[in-house]
């Protein structure tokens, strides 16, 4: 296979690319939209309640877009898993601006419960700033 784009063999860069996400389709890896530090996994690297709300918060704002790109249908063996996933496929076809419209209003919801949520979070942290100035302005006072 040769590769051309723009009149030039890009074989070496792109060919490389094309094989790779070949043989991760062939196994089944699919493509990768994130990388795995943005998985549930990484809050296992906080060092307390404040750094993993923190890091808990960064993956909800990356991950609350839902995918809506095609995906492989599962498929059983022989015949019968054949004429049923082409079933699948075309149904599909019919309900998937259903899907879309959907998919699209929950992510305004995503969106703005989120944006909710970096608000308040914001608002405790100007509120607990405050607290401790208070504090210890009075602690310099001494007792009363």
């Amino acid at each position: 296979m040769r590769v051309f784009i723009a009149s030039q063999d890009r074989t070496e860069t792109v060919g490389m690319q094309i094989r790779e996400n070949a043989r991760r389709r062939a196994t089944g890896g699919g493509p990768r939209f994130l990388s795995p530090e943005h998985s549930a996994i990484a809050l296992k690297a906080a060092h307390d309640q404040a750094d993993y709300l923190r890091i808990y918060s960064r993956l909800i704002g990356m991950r609350h877009g839902i995918q809506t790109e095609s995906f492989a249908i599962p498929r059983k063996a022989g015949w019968v898993g054949t004429i049923v996933t082409r079933i699948k496929e075309f149904l599909w076809k019919f309900l998937r601006y259903q899907h879309d419209r959907i998919v699209w209003q929950q992510n305004l919801v995503n969106e703005l419960v989120i944006a909710g949520l970096e608000f308040e979070r914001e608002e405790y942290r100007i509120e607990i700033a405050r607290l401790a100035e208070r504090v210890a302005r009075l602690e310099a006072q001494g007792p009363s």
